[in-house]
């Protein structure tokens, strides 16, 4: 099974195969540990395979940390992105994941609320856009939350604890459960392409997810919309 590693020296892009013991039942996307070590399971198949066929780790003592720690369809839109940005799987991670410490991961870890959400994101370009339509800065999402606000929001919404997500484009990448619908504001404005690698237009990932979270999108061209 291929592997994501948490670790923070690990080898070249952070990938391994790992051989493990077949009488542990491990599913991708969990969490696993094995002493120190942490890995996201990718699954049987990874893009770009050959530049990672020669890292290899061998283990008889994992565990389960966490399952499902990502969905199936999240693993899916990482695989994707890696694939059609020709990027690395640690730059895709780091748009995903808002810190590779384990230890601030799993301290505001939640369970999850017995009744699922319907999840509803609202995108836009900039947070001068954003506050003007929301006029509530504290509602809105952004690249300047900190660390720590970034994983509640994590947990948040991997959890159902949010309905509602009002951001500008760097933090649509989450772990959605029930995303039914994308609204994007002004998707023609040129904030929406990210022009440091991994390179992507924000609007052409939101129609990916839309396929992939089998979601709905509405673009919002006008205030009086």
């Amino acid at each position: 099974m291929w592997c994501f590693s948490l670790d923070k020296f690990f080898w070249f892009d952070k990938v391994c195969f790992l051989n493990v013991n077949k009488k542990i039942k491990l599913s991708p996307w969990d969490l696993i540990k094995d002493g120190d070590s942490f890995f996201i399971i990718l699954g049987e198949k990874i893009e770009y395979k050959s530049l990672y066929e020669k890292f290899i780790w061998n283990t008889k003592n994992i565990e389960k940390f966490e399952k499902n720690f990502l969905s199936e369809k999240t693993i899916k839109l990482i695989h994707r992105m890696v694939k059609t940005r020709f990027t690395s799987y640690k730059k895709i991670f780091n748009l995903f994941l808002p810190t590779f410490e384990i230890e601030k991961l799993f301290k505001y870890k939640q369970n999850k609320t017995k009744k699922s959400v319907s999840q509803k994101l609202f995108v836009f370009p900039d947070l001068w856009t954003a506050f003007n339509i929301i006029w509530n800065l504290e509602k809105i999402y952004s690249s300047h939350n900190t660390t720590i606000q970034k994983i509640k929001l994590f947990r948040w919404i991997k959890n159902w604890k949010i309905e509602e997500i009002y951001c500008t484009w760097s933090v649509i990448f989450q772990d959605w459960l029930n995303l039914k619908k994308i609204i994007i504001y002004y998707p023609h404005k040129r904030y929406y392409k990210n022009q440091q690698d991994p390179r992507y237009n924000v609007f052409e990932v939101v129609k990916k997810m839309k396929k992939i979270y089998e979601c709905e999108i509405e673009c919002v061209k006008d205030f009086n919309i």
